[in-house]
């Protein structure tokens, strides 16, 4: 039969974290250390060790394969002794600021139709704004006859006049320029910001090539897997695809391991 189409865009409920909650409890024999820091990670005889901390603790782990799922700068920092070239090439990804504002207002403010999942803002505009998501028209779960539900972005690569702002005056500004783009009449009801510090990895001219690179000096290193927003695709979407390909590849690599030992005890 015809294939399903399958949505654009999805998301949970009560927000993307339930993803990770769901994930922790769905790993229950799987030993899982929150607030814990990697600090090293070094080659044994017959595979690895990582030394982490959690708070004042320390403690030294052995495994036969390490994924390292952390942003780049932090992974270059952990791959570095083994992988050098890797760790060069970790640290020319780079990353911006980017703060999310979410708002509220009463429907009858909005002087436009949301006929649309939102705007997205070019640079040449020299606004703070970098794109708005009309959340009560993306999310059927979210849409409401009273209100309407607002999610403005800001940060980019080559502006970052936002991280100098208090939140009150990020938020007055922003409401502004929504103001301006949408026609709105109203101050919002309710507003919270987030700020998410080097969360934005960039991909710049001659990705690719970079992660060719990446790719052939991980090579060297078998057992060594790195995934996550700094590769193929920032979005969860992607992330997750990425970290399902990698976890195939993590344990076809432990299966030659195992035959390996097993043939030479």
């Amino acid at each position: 039969g015809p294939t399903a189409v399958r949505p654009a865009m999805v998301t949970l409920d009560l927000g993307l974290g339930q993803l990770i909650t769901a994930l922790a409890g769905a790993l229950t024999e799987t030993d899982v250390r929150l607030g814990t820091r990697a600090t090293a990670l070094e080659r044994t005889g017959d595979g690895f060790q990582i030394d982490v901390e959690d708070g004042s603790a320390r403690a030294t782990l052995r495994a036969d394969a390490i994924v390292v799922a952390t942003p780049a700068f932090v992974t270059a920092d952990l791959v570095e002794s083994l992988a050098p070239t890797a760790a060069t090439e970790l640290r020319d990804v780079p990353y911006v600021d980017v703060a999310t504002i979410t708002l509220t207002y009463p429907a009858d403010a909005v002087g436009r139709p949301l006929d649309a999942t939102g705007f997205l803002v070019p640079p040449a505009e020299g606004r703070l704004l970098v794109g708005c998501s009309w959340l009560s028209a993306k999310w059927p779960h979210l849409s409401s006859e009273n209100i309407v539900v607002l999610r403005a972005m800001v940060g980019r690569a080559g502006d970052q006049r936002w991280v100098s702002l208090d939140d009150a005056t990020l938020i007055r500004r922003v409401c502004a320029e929504l103001a301006e783009a949408m026609g709105l009449s109203a101050e919002p009801l309710q507003t919270h910001v987030q700020r998410w510090p080097g969360a934005l990895p960039q991909y710049t001219v001659g990705h690719q090539d970079r992660l060719n690179r990446l790719d052939a000096a991980l090579a060297k290193v078998p057992g060594l897997h790195v995934t996550g927003a700094a590769y193929r695709g920032a979005g969860v979407a992607a992330c997750i695809a990425q970290a399902e390909e990698t976890a195939t590849r993590a344990l076809a690599g432990l299966a030659v391991l195992t035959q390996a030992q097993m043939s030479h005890p």
